[in-house]
């Protein structure tokens, strides 16, 4: 990230060892940093979610399997990447 983000990690959730804390979702998660952070640094923040992509290129070849979000790809990046493999990471 090119940006210093100092309110962004002062607003997050404390973790504490050997305490339990439910926390907001993982896509309230993304919402917020979606909006407090610049788009590149946003588009650099989603890289995380690749594992959830490679499970959606699984199940896309079995559509049994619900889509997983939060998710680098949308599912139609994803579809247009089965048939060309050069728009996927």
């Amino acid at each position: 990230m090119k940006r210093n983000y100092y309110f962004l990690t002062s607003s997050l959730v404390e973790l504490i060892r050997g305490k339990t804390h439910r926390g907001g979702s993982v896509r309230e998660l993304v919402d917020f940093c979606e909006e407090q952070l610049h788009p590149d640094d946003f588009e650099s923040m989603k890289s995380l979610f690749l594992f959830n992509d490679i499970r959606n290129l699984i199940w896309h070849l079995n559509p049994d399997d619900p889509f997983v979000t939060p998710s680098y790809y949308t599912q139609e990046e994803i579809s247009l990447g089965q048939m060309e493999s050069e728009r996927l990471l």
